[in-house]
């Protein structure tokens, strides 16, 4: 599995090592155990660069974000007319892309316990077990986490949020 929780208190990190866990796995592909050896400081415009690419999706998780604004949901448009119709977001997004490719990417969704996890990955927690195995969405279309994608979670232990739940929890690695 390519699920990695990152746990800590406020204020130790945790952000910064997931956006350059990010960069160590997917651009440079080192193994996980060896990325608390590097020199994060020397590569810092590197990690920011990578982390600013199409490779990566930094989420920054709060209260207000559903699940619809970040894997697929309702996108209301105006113009002429109004249009409603369902659409990829960043997530859906960037695991099709993925999925062309063989370059490594990497979703980092950061402070989870701002926000019910449950809620917030919906279905989405099924495919991150279950890789290159489509998952079904609201409208009849399909999603897949390919096995390219590295999924990093950022969790803070002492702040007044949602506890992770366990579903989510067994998943990581």
């Amino acid at each position: 599995m390519q699920n990695i929780l990152i746990k800590g208190s406020p204020g130790t990190g945790k952000t910064l090592i997931s956006r350059s866990m990010a960069y160590y796995l997917c651009e440079k592909q080192i193994d996980i155990e060896d990325i608390y050896n590097q020199d994060i400081e020397s590569d810092y415009e590197d990690i920011e660069k990578f982390n600013q690419s199409d490779r990566v999706e930094f989420i920054q998780v709060h209260s207000s974000m559903s699940y619809e604004d970040i894997v697929y949901g309702i996108e209301i448009k105006t113009s002429n007319s109004l249009n409603i119709e369902y659409t990829e977001k960043r997530i859906k997004r960037l695991c099709d892309k993925a999925k062309k490719s063989e370059e490594l990417y990497c979703i980092v969704l950061d402070d989870i316990g701002r926000n019910n996890a449950g809620a917030l990955l919906g279905n989405l927690l099924y495919a991150m077990e279950y890789r290159n195995q489509p998952i079904d969405l609201v409208n009849g279309n399909t999603m897949t986490i390919p096995d390219n994608v590295y999924i990093i979670i950022t969790e803070c232990e002492q702040i007044n949020g949602n506890s992770l739940e366990y579903a989510l929890r067994r998943r990581m690695d």
